[in-house]
């Protein structure tokens, strides 16, 4: 008994001798490798691995953008205001002002538009009202007077001659400001590129149309085909309205053009760069029936900066300041008066 607890005790004292000469020479060992020079290909990997791990332990949840807001319009009653309509026209206008609500939803208007242009033929619009054309003709007259929209025949180069494609529609949209009216780049806007394939082939619009109405029960979809021909534009860019759908073109667009219309060498350019700043001016600044007027500043303008005066920068500093001022709601009659009386002092 005595031999057997003593091989016991050599057995437990061999163990724990083995077990802490193993320990140490482990840790020797890795001292030893930890302690050892890496190589190049060994550093490169080593450094992708901290750089990986350090992206995946401080990595965040990006935050969801911002969603786009987009206009809120006045409905058809408060456009219309007090203006007195027939029941035909009342029934016209109320459709119109909804199909430029769609449009401005679909092209994403995000600022408050004085109007919405949009294209579509008399024809398709008189089917799903249930009117003649000529008695829509009628109702449209009635609602040109009363400042409501603006609507004319828009025609399309098919060959050597040109043929009406369908109308132009502008809606006004606010119960303040002047009248809806198209500018000039909307009338040369091709808003139908497949009009020729149509008029070829004898399937237009009014075809389309024809052949919804035909069906029973598809009044639905007949509005909703109504809604996307009118929000087409024919291209990827609308004509001219980004400034009405984001707001600041029309600063953008004059302050640009008067700083390059120096530039202009030929006499037929220059004019045309005139003329089309000048409508800018009198759209920007509402100072509707002074076109010619504001002609005449624009080559009064060329005529001092010939002579080495800095009219040009003195006019885009006080325009840009009177836009301001009306975004704030100045109380003035006619801001174009204004512009001018400011600008004239410090040219003087």
């Amino acid at each position: 008994m005595t031999l057997t607890k003593l091989e016991k005790v050599i057995q437990k004292s061999r163990a724990a001798i083995l077990s802490y000469t193993t320990s140490t020479a482990q840790a020797a060992l890795t001292e030893a490798i930890s302690d050892a020079p890496l190589t190049k290909w060994q550093q490169q990997n080593r450094d992708e691995n901290v750089a990986r791990a350090a992206s995946l332990t401080f990595q965040r949840p990006t935050e969801p953008p911002l969603p786009r807001m987009l206009a809120i319009f006045p409905d058809a009653a408060t456009v219309q205001a007090e203006r007195k309509l027939s029941k035909g026209a009342a029934i016209l206008w109320a459709y119109l002002h909804s199909l430029a609500l769609s449009v401005a939803a679909e092209r994403g208007y995000q600022v408050v538009a004085g109007r919405v242009v949009f294209h579509l033929t008399a024809g398709a619009l008189a089917l799903k009202l249930g009117y003649t054309e000529r008695h829509l003709y009628r109702l449209c007259v009635e609602l040109e007077k009363a400042g409501l929209i603006q609507v004319g025949a828009h025609a399309q180069l098919v060959g050597f001659k040109k043929m009406y494609d369908g109308c132009l529609w502008a809606i006004k949209m606010t119960a303040t400001g002047p009248a809806p009216r198209l500018q000039a780049e909307e009338w040369r806007h091709v808003w139908r590129p497949d009009f020729a394939e149509d008029y070829a082939a004898k399937t237009g619009e009014v075809a389309k149309m024809s052949d919804l109405l035909s069906q029973q029960g598809q009044s639905e979809k007949t509005d909703q085909v109504l809604r996307r021909m009118a929000a087409k534009t024919g291209s990827k860019t609308p004509p001219l309205s980004s400034s009405d759908i984001f707001g600041g073109g029309i600063e953008n667009a004059v302050t640009d053009g008067l700083r390059v219309l120096m530039l202009l060498n030929t006499p037929k350019r220059r004019a045309a760069e005139v003329a089309r700043l000048a409508s800018l001016i009198v759209k920007a600044l509402g100072d509707t029936g002074r076109f010619r007027q504001w002609c005449s500043v624009l080559w009064a303008m060329i005529r001092d900066e010939n002579a080495l005066k800095p009219a040009v920068e003195a006019f885009v500093l006080q325009f840009q300041r009177i836009l301001v001022d009306i975004h704030e709601g100045a109380p003035w009659k006619s801001a174009g008066a204004v512009l001018m009386a400011r600008w004239k002092g410090t040219a003087a």
